[in-house]
């Protein structure tokens, strides 16, 4: 796990991988407090070695993709592709921007 020290507004989840998940994706889920901030979960598709190329796109709970400062940020991988045709050197990147609190 991980978190911010600032507020963090999360735009986009962008996946990567060196070697193609073959015969199912990959899929990972993002949580704070021990529950998702997803309601479609990001992916690889079967074949492809980025997020960008898949017909699937991630979307967020209502709002739940400001985060607080300082709230762990737990990174599940819930499908890694098929048995024996896994992809490997999974990277994220969480592109967004510091949120602004006008209190």
């Amino acid at each position: 796990s991980f978190s911010m020290p600032y507020e963090f507004h999360i735009d986009k989840i962008y996946l990567m991988c060196n070697a193609a998940p073959l015969d199912a994706d990959i899929i990972v889920d993002l949580n704070t407090n021990n529950v998702s901030i997803m309601t479609i979960l990001p992916r690889i598709e079967d074949g492809d070695l980025n997020s960008d190329t898949g017909s699937t796109n991630p979307s967020f709970v209502t709002g739940r993709e400001k985060i607080p400062a300082l709230t762990p940020i737990v990174i599940d991988i819930d499908q890694v592709g098929a048995t024996g045709t896994e992809g490997k050197g999974l990277k994220m990147m969480l592109i967004g921007h510091r949120s602004h609190s006008l209190d």
